[in-house]
């Protein structure tokens, strides 16, 4: 857990990730494994629900419909698949939620970025390493 507190919501302790484990950039994640977790709704009633375990991160993220089916898109529709993959974890603040905007985390396919090279660097020929 983060030592400085700077949202209220990150008051309200829970075993699950939220808005506030990310950033509106992401950031990258490795998909650990999938487990069924019991969860107590806002009335009382308890509901099982599926959860995402990342190598990165303490806590799982609950897996709602939408990103549950971007999982799908991602990775075939194969649980298997999506094992050891990264993907990216960012929030949104415009997630509707029971008719009203609230901030949220999504799910997107991991990008891998290039560095730019500076316009004082160059690549020599002679620092390639090409067999002929």
């Amino acid at each position: 857990m983060k030592n400085e507190i700077m949202y209220f919501d990150q008051m309200k302790e829970s075993p699950f990730l939220s808005w506030f484990d990310s950033t509106e950039e992401g950031q990258t994640v490795t998909i650990s494994h999938y487990e069924k977790v019991e969860i107590e709704r806002t009335d009382g009633d308890k509901e099982i629900k599926w959860a995402v375990y990342f190598q990165e991160k303490e806590k799982a993220l609950l897996l709602n419909n939408t990103n549950r089916k971007m999982l799908g898109q991602l990775f075939n529709g194969q649980v298997e698949q999506s094992i050891g993959q990264k993907i990216t974890l960012y929030y949104r603040d415009d997630i509707e939620f029971k008719g009203e905007l609230t901030k949220g985390l999504r799910l997107r396919k991991y990008k891998i970025t290039q560095t730019a090279i500076h316009k004082d660097e160059s690549i020599k020929p002679s620092s390639l390493n090409f067999k002929t």
